[in-house]
Order: C-alpha cells, then sequence, then structure tokens
C-alpha cells in the first residue's frame, strides 16, 4: 500500500451508513482530532473527555468553526467548513485514525457549537 504524503490532497471518495467522506488525505498532526480543530481556532485547552467538550459548548445554533460530536469513547471535535440548509460540510483529524478528512454530515451529528 502507497502512503500518500499530507500535502498531497487526493479526491478520495468513501460511503458509510450516516455520512460521506468528500476527500481525505494523511495528518501531519498526528491522531488527535483536537490537535487537527487547534491548527485551525485557538480553542485553548480542556478536551481530554465527552463531558469536558461539551461544558465548552456555546450555542446550538449552526455555524463555521469549532464543533462537538459523541462520536468515539470520548467524544470528537471538528471544524465545520460550511452551513447548508440541512447538513453540514466538516473537517477533522483522526476521524479515520491518522488522516485529516472532510465529510457531509447531518446537522443532528452535532452536540453542539464552540
Amino acid at each position: 500500500m502507497q502512503i500518500t504524503p499530507a500535502y498531497i490532497e487526493p479526491k478520495i471518495e468513501y460511503k458509510t451508513a450516516n455520512h460521506k467522506i468528500l476527500k481525505q488525505y494523511a495528518s501531519p498532526l498526528g491522531v488527535n482530532c483536537v490537535t487537527y480543530v487547534k491548527s485551525k481556532s485557538n480553542i485553548g485547552t480542556g478536551f481530554g473527555s465527552l463531558a469536558q467538550k461539551k461544558n465548552k459548548i456555546k450555542t446550538q445554533k449552526p455555524k463555521v468553526g469549532v464543533a462537538v460530536t459523541a462520536e468515539g469513547p470520548v467524544g470528537h471535535l471538528v471544524y465545520v467548513e460550511k452551513v447548508l440548509e440541512s447538513d453540514l460540510i466538516i473537517s477533522e483529524g483522526n476521524y479515520r485514525r491518522g488522516f485529516i478528512t472532510w465529510r457531509h454530515v447531518p446537522k443532528t451529528l452535532i452536540l453542539g457549537y464552540l
């Protein structure tokens, strides 16, 4: 299996039950969703558990910026790139281990927005 360098963004599509991965590339930031979101926004610290992530939520209104999902054992931070009528385009680190991905997801996936 050939590993794609992080600076090349291949157009790869994968389909799963609840969303569609629009593109992905190997992450130069390791395998942590918090590290990825910190590279896009100044969010500070204290995101180790789902409860800590939920405590940072400021609004339920969809907006571009940092958002929290309940995915995974400790929750997941994502960056909302675009708000559509009923869906969102998000980018994230470590949805697929070692990759940065962009997904098209329903707004109902998001617990709240920072």
